[in-house]
């Protein structure tokens, strides 16, 4: 499996779209500690999942997380 892919630009429009055979993220950084990510994973079922985890120091937490029916998220 190739490493993390880094893709970035200034967004001009909230509607944006991509395709992946795997997990997709978004990170909100501030550093290596202290950062949330939002990732969407295929949940086997012709759906998705999506998670935020949170991360500060040492501690990591899912705060939040959501199945997505269909092929669209």
């Amino acid at each position: 499996m190739p490493g993390p892919i880094i893709w970035g630009g200034k967004r001009l429009s909230h509607r944006c779209a991509g395709k992946t055979a795997g997990r997709a993220g978004l990170s909100v950084y501030m550093d290596e500690a202290h950062h949330y990510d939002l990732t969407i994973t295929p949940d086997g079922e012709g759906g998705f999942q999506g998670e935020v985890r949170l991360r500060i120091g040492p501690l990591t937490q899912v705060v939040g997380s959501r199945k997505f029916a269909g092929s669209r998220v």
